[in-house]
């Protein structure tokens, strides 16, 4: 799913159904991922079907699947540039040929 012009309800209930399968994949049933991640039956099943949850029952759910690696790139930046960096790049880059007088070549 592209999430650009996504709700935010529809983000929250895909993110449940796409957590909903992973824990289907390991043939484990909401009551033991509940446990797993220290959360009630109940909290699983409305996430899994409503898309509702708090940030740090997801981080649990996320945790007891054993998708931390999910989250470290979840809002990934690139390493800041120096300035020295920026201007070599940009020094690389293709330019342009002068441009000559009508009728010269």
């Amino acid at each position: 799913m592209d999430f650009t012009f996504a709700s935010n309800t529809e983000i929250a209930q895909t993110l449940g159904k796409r957590l909903a399968a992973i824990r289907l994949q390991r043939c484990w049933s909401q009551k033991e991922l509940a446990a797993r991640a220290g959360l009630s039956r109940n909290a699983i099943q409305t996430f899994e079907t409503m898309g509702t949850t708090s940030l740090s029952s997801l981080i649990a759910m996320v945790r007891a699947l054993g998708l931390e690696a999910e989250l470290a790139t979840l809002f990934h930046l690139p390493e800041p540039k120096s300035i020295a960096a920026m201007e070599a790049e940009a020094a690389g880059r293709r330019k342009r040929a002068p441009r000559t007088a009508k009728g010269q070549p």
